[in-house]
């Protein structure tokens, strides 16, 4: 037969479960417990064991983090007759943001874009990274040569961690040389000179001619 649930004061048990772990010194708490009114019927092992789970879990996901911590906090809602008793274990660790270098070429018509993804080099989160978001992704001819982009990797919980990538924009497209038939007289010595516009005929370039 199943054992009688004993008439558990939640916020205590929380309490003394988060006390060992405070004790131990093993993880940073953030304690804020506001259902002090609230008894509930259970069975006090196995929600103590649960809210063991809930802490572990947050202590393992912020395992290789220096910073942040877990932060724990209880909340009664309902009415006297009845009442809800919620548990929250919030992630405020933020994602490790890893970028790459990138170089890139501009097409035809002098354009070239990124998306996040193609700067991103293994950034990581120990829950989820939700969200990756760069500062600029298209590049034209006045961008070519080294480009600082910021990529911004945030997770489930909406902490963010931002790297900053070097994007080289390269033109590698040549221009479009476009000439014209061209008579001249020589002079009185036999000799006759001419200009390269004199020839030209609208060559073109995406990001202009240099010179002819």
């Amino acid at each position: 037969s199943r054992p009688e649930a004993d008439a558990v004061e939640f916020d205590r048990l929380v309490a003394e479960v988060l006390d060992l772990y405070r004790a131990a010194g093993s993880v940073k708490l953030d304690i804020q417990l506001g259902a002090t009114d609230a008894r509930i019927r259970a069975d006090s092992v196995k929600l103590r064991q649960v809210i063991h789970n809930l802490v572990k879990n947050a202590q393992e996901a912020r395992a290789e983090s220096e910073s942040g911590l877990i932060r724990v906090s209880t909340r009664q809602r309902g009415d006297e007759d009845s009442c809800i008793v919620e548990i929250t274990v919030e992630d405020n660790v933020p994602p490790v943001a890893v970028c790459q270098n990138l170089t890139i070429q501009l097409d035809g018509a002098g354009s070239a874009s990124i998306t996040a993804n193609d700067v991103d080099g293994g950034s990581t989160d120990a829950c989820l990274v939700e969200d990756r978001t760069i500062d600029a992704e298209v590049f034209g001819c006045s961008d070519v040569g080294p480009n600082t982009v910021v990529l911004t990797v945030t997770d489930q919980s909406g902490n963010s961690h931002s790297c900053t990538s070097i994007v080289t924009v390269e033109d590698n497209v040549a221009p479009s040389a476009q000439c014209q038939n061209l008579t001249v007289q020589l002079d009185g010595d036999g000799i006759a000179g001419i200009e390269p516009d004199e020839i030209d005929n609208a060559s073109t370039d995406a990001c202009g001619i240099a010179s002819l």
